[in-house]
């Protein structure tokens, strides 16, 4: 199952950026301000411990993170993969980015395993379908 994750990732982080509405490129400005503000090495540590807890034992993941809607997800995971480029390719846009996807990617893990879906996912994978 975890392998599949990976691939949500990537196709994310290749996505163009058009695809979630943006339609400019971030100022050096704003990507640093909101990094600041949306990315806290503490905290995402925090989130994939809680998270960890959620996967194997069940307990809510009640972690800052974990409370944004998908919607706020996809915009961060956009304006820090832009904002990657835009400030000369610094690591920590992409570790922020990336760490969003991961939060997108446990969600559909979840909504996955929820719907008891994984099953008809691979067999619709194996068929071809993307």
């Amino acid at each position: 199952m975890r392998k599949c994750l990976f691939v949500f990732q990537f196709v994310i982080l290749v996505s163009p950026s058009s695809a979630f509405g943006q339609q400019h490129a971030p100022t050096l400005e704003m990507c640093k301000a909101d990094v600041a503000v949306w990315y806290d090495d503490d905290t995402a540590a925090d989130y994939n411990k809680q998270e960890t807890k959620h996967i194997t034992a069940g307990m809510p993941n009640t972690n800052e993170y974990n409370k944004l809607r998908l919607s706020a997800i996809l915009k961060r995971i956009n304006e820090m993969s832009d904002c990657y480029k835009v400030a000369g390719f610094q690591k920590l846009y992409i570790q922020a980015s990336n760490f969003y996807v991961s939060i997108m990617s446990n969600r559909m893990q979840s909504f996955i395993i929820r719907h008891h879906s994984w099953e008809q996912f691979k067999k619709e994978d194996a068929a071809g379908l993307r």
